[in-house]
């Protein structure tokens, strides 16, 4: 009898161990993921003097399942795009101030691809340096025939900072070629020249978003054989060939 007592027993301890080891484990029956964390964060918490066009980026414990971080990475005052490689999310903004200071947040519930999540909000700041001013290039003068079409170029001008630009193209001489509008728009504006021979006069400025450009200037000469056209200047020189590079000093 007592035998029988003692055997029952160790088969209820053995059955409740059993239990009580299941509840534990993970989805495939093994531990359950380890909780995701966050690692390092670019710029770091505090951090002063970055620059307006640089990425954030958040390396995690391990590599994550993108499809939870997209949202979930945010900067305060800033749109952006999410690219995930790994353990490693990237916030690229399009735009952000200089002399700005910025929140930064990556929101719980970004899991790994074990299934491990975050379990709270991972916050910090940092503050830009000072916006640095975008230079405007006009491109090269041009020698056009009358009634041609005709491509400005302002693809040369540049954001020390990186950040993307606004084009606007004055027109401050000539028979105006923007529809009463005063300013063409965009890096390579288009029109038509004028039927008649005229020269035609616009001065580029850029803008970053918080600050513009000094104007730079091009000229369009409207001319009704540009191939035929000979160049004189003083300081020319009459074996030369008559190009604008190269003019001549007189006509004879």
């Amino acid at each position: 009898m007592r035998f029988r007592t003692a055997l029952a027993a160790a088969a209820i301890a053995l059955s409740a161990a059993c239990s009580g080891s299941s509840g534990s484990s993970g989805p495939s029956g093994g531990p359950p993921p380890a909780p995701l964390t966050v690692v390092e964060v670019v710029p770091a918490d505090g951090a002063t003097g970055v620059s307006p066009s640089a990425p954030v980026r958040v390396t995690f414990s391990e590599a994550v399942d993108p499809a939870t971080v997209q949202g979930a990475i945010a900067v305060a005052g800033a749109t952006g795009t999410v690219t995930v490689s790994g353990a490693v999310a990237t916030f690229t903004p399009a735009v952000l101030l200089g002399d700005t200071t910025y929140a930064a947040r990556v929101t719980a519930g970004v899991r790994s691809l074990a299934g491990g999540a975050l379990a709270a909000d991972h916050a910090w700041s940092f503050t830009t340096g000072a916006n640095r001013a975008p230079v405007a290039v006009a491109g090269a003068d041009q020698d056009v025939a009358t009634g041609a079409a005709v491509a400005l170029d302002g693809s040369g001008s540049v954001d020390p900072d990186g950040a993307g630009l606004e084009y606007a193209w004055t027109q401050v001489a000539g028979p105006d070629v923007t529809d009463g509008a005063g300013a063409l728009h965009g890096p390579a504006p288009a029109f038509t020249a004028p039927a008649e021979v005229a020269t035609l006069v616009f001065d580029l400025t850029v803008r970053d978003g918080q600050s513009e450009s000094a104007p730079d200037r091009t000229v369009v000469t409207v001319l009704r054989n540009p191939a035929a056209a000979l160049f004189v200047a003083p300081g020319g020189d009459d074996t030369a060939a008559g190009t604008r590079a190269a003019p001549l000093a007189t006509l004879g």
